[in-house]
């Protein structure tokens, strides 16, 4: 009986260690069905993760007509998109959500940092990419989860673009995720896109 339970045990703590698999543990890429991601490693053991197709991962602020942004734009004093009362509840909804159960297991209570580049034109997302450390428990989770991420933001949220916003090539919108133990429930938009 004892053998029977140490068994137990032990495949028990075979299966959560295998759970706990590290996807980032180096700079790769990774090619996926239909789509191709980046993780990058820096010396601080900051990952940052991103689509390939994304142009402005690492890019900074610059003007549609390449004269010189203004500090009050770097600084932001400046308003680049409109306020609205949806928005940032709904970006949290999503970016909590996207998780499956046994994710949620390893990074609740955790918090993973998103950033989005809206289009200046469009005020849709265009690009989307996701920070967190070689420690956190975000390493667990695998690329196809964060795609997901990014098609919903994408596809589900859109800003209106003020004209000074209009001026700039892209304008980013980021902020540090906590993933809840439970999902939030889905709120209906409170201003549907026509």
């Amino acid at each position: 009986m004892h053998q029977a339970l140490v068994l137990i045990f032990i495949f028990l703590a075979y299966g959560s260690l295998s759970a706990q698999t590290n996807y980032y543990p180096s700079t790769k890429t990774f090619y996926e069905d239909g789509y191709v991601y980046q993780c990058e490693i820096d010396e601080s053991g900051m990952i940052t993760l991103y689509n390939k197709d994304n142009s402005f991962t690492y890019a900074h602020y610059a003007n549609n007509d390449d004269t010189r942004v203004s500090d009050d734009v770097l600084l932001g004093r400046v308003q680049l998109i409109e306020d609205d009362n949806w928005t940032r509840s709904k970006c949290g909804e999503i970016a909590n959500n996207v998780f499956s159960s046994s994710e949620r297991v390893n990074v609740a209570n955790g918090e993973y940092f998103v950033r989005m580049i809206v289009n200046t034109s469009t005020g849709k997302v265009d690009e989307v990419f996701f920070r967190f450390m070689y420690n956190d428990p975000f390493v667990t989770v695998p690329v196809s989860t964060f795609r997901k991420l990014e098609l919903a933001l994408k596809e589900k949220i859109w800003f209106t673009v003020t004209p000074a916003g209009k001026k700039l090539k892209f304008i980013q919108r980021g902020w540090m995720q906590e993933v809840s133990p439970t999902p939030q429930l889905e709120r209906p938009e409170l201003f549907p896109r026509e």
